[in-house]
């Protein structure tokens, strides 16, 4: 099977593969199903978070549940050297807190 994923000007689009059985010979044939996945601009990456949309839709059986390990797909607002320096600094204010104990 062929999935095609193309990015166009506001959103993904997804060609999948399905199959339907013929009324007139009741033989299985494939044919193509098209979704649009459009950019929604209430979120910060809204690219990225259509094509999580897309991703599910396709490979959904292929994503983590509660009793199977698989795919985890997150969209995060910062990058990577973002989040580091904000979890040093969490780390940093926690260490200062701990060091302040409550005396009566």
């Amino acid at each position: 099977m062929t999935y095609t994923i193309t990015r166009v000007a506001n959103g993904w689009v997804l060609d999948q593969p399905s199959f339907e059985v013929d009324d007139d010979t009741d033989e299985m044939e494939e044919t193509n199903k098209t979704f649009v996945f459009e950019d929604n601009e209430s979120h910060s990456k809204p690219e990225a978070h259509s094509l999580k949309n897309l991703l599910w839709e396709a490979f959904g059986d292929q994503f983590q549940s509660k009793w199977q390990g698989g795919l985890v797909v997150k969209v995060k607002d910062e990058g990577r050297e973002q989040e580091s320096q904000n979890e040093d600094e969490e780390e940093y204010e926690y260490e200062e807190w701990e060091g302040d104990e409550y005396e009566d």
